[in-house]
């Protein structure tokens, strides 16, 4: 080696011992969570899409909500059943992507601007406020 490392000295080694000490205790509070993306997260959902949909009438298995999480072909529900869930599914995953931005703010125009973009119209789609 061209430099070799000093000594530590009884202060060094007292510092280094409370920055471990520190990391060991902030180690939960600073470690960001891991997105779970195991199949129980995907089985949730599916019956979230599907259990909101239903309320306005959209009636899919869970298979077909599954199948809009993973942008598969439906297997039993019609085009016009799958466009409103696969348009809500857009919309969930907006929600959970923007839930964890400081600088988002909610308001009726995002909802427009992502409903229309979701659909196929080439207008813009009204939405209740």
């Amino acid at each position: 080696m061209i430099y070799q490392t000093p000594p530590l000295t009884t202060d060094d080694e007292t510092v280094l011992a409370e920055i471990h000490e520190m990391r060991r205790a902030l180690a939960l509070v600073l470690r960001a969570p891991r997105p779970w993306r195991g199949g129980l997260r995907r089985t949730m959902l599916a019956r979230a899409i599907r259990g909101s949909n239903s309320i306005e009438g959209y009636v899919v298995t869970e298979d077909d909500a599954a199948a809009a999480l993973d942008n598969e072909e439906p297997l039993s529900a019609d085009e016009q059943t799958f466009a409103e869930i696969r348009g809500y599914r857009q919309a969930l995953g907006y929600v959970l992507q923007m839930a964890g931005d400081a600088h988002f703010v909610f308001d009726t125009s995002g909802l427009r601007g992502t409903t229309a973009a979701s659909t196929k119209a080439p207008t813009p789609v009204l939405c209740r406020t």
